[in-house]
């Protein structure tokens, strides 16, 4: 199901500049131009068409324009919101999230309400928030992603960690 919206994804998201095919040795430069290092912290919003790696802190919004993928690694953070046509978050966000084909990973945590029109989340992943499948278009702003925080929408998915 993965490769159908991440092809170039093989198991491990850590690669930035490629990414190898194990099973033909193949290899496929991933759209990812702009990179926020592990040591990084970065105060203020992280815009970029071409794509997004986070390792390190971002405190603010993080939005990827056009086709490219945006990438929360382990131990990343992100504290704000976060525009993208494609993601996958292994990392933590606590904001609102609004992307057309999000892929969670199991490390992930993410607390915030989630739009997207596809979703594909491994076992142990946490989402504390509301879920709703909705189509996400050019048109979605941020302010957009902010407005939906606050609006008063039934909740059509609710998650809950059972102790």
């Amino acid at each position: 199901m993965f490769k159908r919206f991440f092809p170039f994804l093989r198991g491990n998201v850590a690669p930035v500049e490629a990414s190898q095919d194990p099973a033909d040795g193949t290899t496929t430069e991933l759209p990812i131009k702009t990179l926020v290092g592990a040591q990084s912290v970065i105060e203020g919003t992280v815009s970029d068409p071409l794509g997004v790696k986070v390792d390190g802190t971002v405190k603010g919004s993080v939005k990827v324009d056009g086709d490219g993928l945006l990438i929360v690694s382990k131990g990343a953070v992100i504290d704000g919101s976060v525009l993208a046509k494609r993601a996958v978050i292994a990392g933590s966000v606590k904001g609102q999230v609004l992307v057309s084909q999000l892929r969670v990973l199991s490390s992930a945590r993410i607390e915030g309400n989630l739009r997207y029109a596809t979703i594909a989340a491994e076992d142990g992943a946490q989402i504390r928030g509301l879920l709703s499948d909705e189509k996400v278009g050019e048109a979605d702003s941020l302010e957009k992603v902010q407005k939906l925080a606050t609006r008063d929408a039934a909740p059509r998915v609710r998650l809950q960690q059972v102790s």
